[in-house]
């Protein structure tokens, strides 16, 4: 139960304010600028352009960019033990028990978009 709690808490503000559910545009302005910092927003606009509408790479590279300058922001301790062989920084003490999970699904994310990427263009 509460497992279901926290995974309704965590992701459905990103599915609301990725606009897969409602249009950004059609948001108020404030909820428009909070949209920004969502990475499921820059997925979903290269996904769109990819699948829907056939953009090449060089059209979704601001939407690449962003996931990959969120990835490296938010992934850098997941990747830090596996590049120098270091344990993982200890978690904020009060910090959400599904920061660990966020971060794992930010990675399956990126390398989502990757494997498209790869699938589509190769």
């Amino acid at each position: 139960m509460a497992f279901q709690a926290g995974a309704l808490v965590a992701f459905l503000p990103t599915l609301i304010l990725s606009g897969f559910i409602f249009p950004i545009a059609s948001m108020p302005v404030v909820l428009q600028w909070v949209t920004r910092v969502v990475p499921a927003r820059y997925f979903l606009v290269a996904l769109r352009g990819v699948v829907l509408k056939g953009l090449s790479l060089g059209q979704i590279g601001p939407s690449l960019a962003a996931l990959v300058l969120y990835a490296v922001a938010k992934g850098h301790n997941l990747l830090r033990p596996m590049l120098t062989g270091r344990k993982p920084l200890p978690a904020n003490i009060g910090a959400p028990q599904s920061a660990s999970a966020i971060r794992a699904l930010l990675l399956l994310l990126v390398s989502a978009v990757a494997a498209m990427l790869l699938a589509t263009y190769l």
